[in-house]
């Protein structure tokens, strides 16, 4: 492969020194002065659940991020220099971009420049949320490296230049239905007959008992294509794919992304410093509104006509920690902040982000508290309005009256309650197995197997403490599912993956119906 351009190298060293979390540093890089050439570069990110349930290891994928976002700030005029074109992809099951920052062309554009920043920036806030019920609805939990590489390669046109893909995960290819062997085929259909490429798997994160097996297939994963000698005979190489520490990948890249580049066979020439750009000015008319654990925002945009490529949204009660919005990288000045505790008082303030700077924190006017949905309020007792309600003789009468009366409507609903329509809830485990699992808002499933083994042979519905997987039916026709692993929400009819009492995963499928059942509930004879 012929070296990659200035932009792209420039990209490339970025994401060594966001790994850079130690002490260590990265070698001593020299950019040399090149023509600028097309480049197509990929950052895809595993948001896979292995990594969001281990707050170490999202926190570290997160500082990352945000590391290079101030390299991003700190090369911006290296970064408009050349011509780059840059997306951010998050997978899981599927793989999606993330919103606002796909196909960001920096060429002489500070503004896509400063909203690449503010795209990383958004990234890292993502990763240490953890898990997200939105997230894992748009693109699941497990890993899948064929949805990755597959959205990948809708941002580089079979025409580019110097197209690169770097992928950063935690080495774990799980996703149910597309076998591991399915990996290397379509890496080879995507991206084997480009005359030049490079996909570079970095594994941090890795669990020792697999280290071996992991470390093997992103060994596999690996591509370099056509890649030249340096006119100093040093050939461009990527031995190690899985490192102990960020600081010790960073090290790995930032040497290799010499020898690839050669700028150390360039002698440098100096420019000048670029002119800082204006810091926009604070946000104006700060409004909120307060719903269920939930504060929504509205503001107008600075008085100063500086260029906003994003705003930054924060919230806190009392003296507690900020709790910023994650709705992704938008100029809109409208937006939400979830996750609050209903009760408390919140005070907000939003910052507008410039091209390469970001303004300073306004804060709105008055505090809101969300608040949950309201109780029902019972009538207030009516006092004495006449000489009928007050006269002695008549309550004896009346309540008689009212016992009668309560009687025959009580008799009433007991018939219309005994003949009402229930509905009830069917259960799908691995496509084969179904059950009835009844009526009612708190359901469960036991599995039947075959004696003495984990062989699965049916499904019967459980409500007691045999169940294996507890449900609980939500409004709207959703589930709460909890099962080994923890709690899931899912809707009716959209599959989730589980697991056992013994470990062992399977796809369940929930139902609800609003008609009579047709079958008994199915349970233990």
């Amino acid at each position: 492969m012929s070296r990659l351009r200035p932009a792209a190298r420039v990209i490339t060293t970025i994401v060594v020194g966001a790994l850079l979390l130690g002490s260590g540093g990265l070698a001593p890089i020299v950019l040399g002065q090149t023509s600028p050439d097309r480049s197509e570069v990929v950052l895809v990110l595993d948001f896979s659940a292995s990594i969001l349930r281990d707050a170490a290891n999202r926190n570290r994928f997160g500082a990352a991020l945000e590391r290079i976002a101030d390299r991003v700030d700190q090369t911006s005029s290296d970064l408009t220099a050349g011509d780059a074109t840059v997306t951010i992809v998050q997978f899981a099951t599927r793989a999606a971009d993330y919103k606002g920052c796909a196909d960001l062309k920096l060429l002489d554009s500070p503004r896509s420049v400063g909203r690449f920043a503010s795209c990383l920036r958004s990234v890292a806030r993502a990763y240490r949320k953890g898990l997200d019920p939105t997230l894992t609805r748009k693109i699941g939990i497990d890993t899948n490296y064929v949805a990755a590489m597959e959205q990948a390669a809708k941002h580089l046109p079979g025409d580019a230049a110097r197209p690169a893909v770097i992928l950063f995960t935690d080495g774990k290819h799980d996703v149910r239905g597309v076998p591991l062997s399915e990996v290397q085929a379509v890496r080879d259909r995507l991206f084997g007959s480009r005359s030049t490429f490079a996909l570079l798997p970095v594994g941090m994160g890795l669990e020792a008992t697999e280290r071996t097996a992991l470390q093997a297939g992103l060994l596999r994963l690996r591509m370099i294509r056509a890649m030249p000698a340096c006119v100093s005979g040093t050939v461009f190489e990527w031995p190690d794919v899985v490192f102990e520490s960020p600081d010790e990948a960073g090290n790995a890249v930032a040497i290799a992304l010499q020898d690839v580049t050669c700028t150390f066979t360039v002698a440098p020439q100096p420019t000048p410093l670029p002119s800082p750009g204006p810091t926009p000015g604070p946000a104006q008319n700060i409004q909120l509104t307060a719903l269920d654990g939930r504060i929504e925002l509205t503001w107008a945009p600075p008085a100063a006509s500086v260029p906003i490529v994003d705003y930054r949204i924060r919230c806190q009660a009392g003296d507690g920690i900020w709790i910023e919005s994650d709705e992704g990288v938008s100029p809109d000045t409208t937006a939400s902040v979830d996750g609050l505790t209903n009760g408390a008082s919140y005070t907000c303030e939003v910052a507008a982000v410039g091209v390469s700077s970001v303004g300073v924190w306004a804060a709105s006017r008055t505090p809101a508290t969300p608040v949950g949905r309201p109780a029902a309020v019972s009538d207030a007792a009516k006092p004495c309005g006449s000489s009928f309600d007050c006269n002695p003789m008549l309550p004896p009468i009346l309540g008689i009256l009212g016992v009668v009366l309560v009687g025959g409507l009580l008799a009433v609903i007991v018939a219309l309650y005994r003949d009402r329509t229930r509905g009830y809830v069917v259960a799908v485990v691995d496509t084969v197995h179904t059950a009835n699992l009844g009526h009612g808002s708190n359901l469960g499933i036991a599995f039947v197997r075959a004696s003495g083994g984990r062989r699965v042979t049916g499904i019967v519905g459980e409500r007691g403490s045999n169940a294996e997987i507890r449900i609980r039916l939500l409004r709207g026709d959703r589930f709460r599912v909890t099962d080994r692993a923890g709690r899931h929400v899912t809707s009716s009819g959209e599959p989730i993956i589980t697991l056992d009492s013994v470990g062992v995963r399977h796809e369940l499928v929930l139902r609800a119906f609003a008609t009579k059942s047709a079958s008994p509930v199915t349970s233990h004879q």
